[in-house]
């Protein structure tokens, strides 16, 4: 007999439950790109052996999609939001009881992929808002800066599912933390 609960009831829970995932990864996003990018921008103003095209150019490299940091913690995200969604894989006990419980197996798979974009999309919102705001306070905001900064928003979103997908896909076909 399967459930017939709310579908957004169950997402909701699912995500409360994985709340210190999101605190974790929005801290972690917090501190590599707003904050490096403010703290580049001081050093930057503070010492002015660059011109104002130099400065700018530096800073928009910054908010770049290519920016070592947004590319590694995309791809760390990815990794860690599809192992810690489909972790009771690993396990023969946790399998039997998730596919014990009263929810269709297609609805809890699709409620763990719709859990794990929502948190990657929130905090890579957040994250972008706040280097805009950082781009303001600055006074470096531009149309090309806001152009990179959407144009790497997409990317990202591209690199992530890319990654996310092939992490499920493994981690579906193999059924093993190590072999995935």
């Amino acid at each position: 007999m399967i459930l017939k609960t709310s579908f957004l009831k169950i997402l909701q829970n699912d995500r409360k439950r994985k709340l210190w995932i999101f605190i974790i990864f929005l801290v972690i996003f917090i501190f590599v790109n707003p904050i490096s990018l403010l703290l580049k921008a001081d050093y930057l103003l503070a010492n002015s052996f660059m011109s104002e095209v130099q400065i700018k150019e530096s800073i928009n490299n910054q908010i770049k999609f290519s920016y070592f940091g947004n590319i590694a913690l995309q791809i760390i995200l990815a990794i860690f939001m599809g192992y810690t969604n489909y972790s009771y894989l690993f396990k023969r006990r946790k399998v039997d009881l998730y596919h014990s419980l009263p929810i269709s197996r297609p609805k809890l798979f699709i409620i763990n992929y719709i859990n794990g974009f929502f948190f990657f999309l929130i905090i890579t919102i957040i994250s972008n808002i706040l280097n805009i705001t950082v781009l303001c306070i600055k006074g470096f905001i531009s149309q090309t800066n806001l152009l990179t900064v959407g144009s790497s928003f997409i990317f990202s979103i591209v690199c992530f599912l890319l990654i996310y997908n092939l992490t499920i896909f493994a981690i579906m076909l193999t059924g093993q933390l190590l072999v995935s």
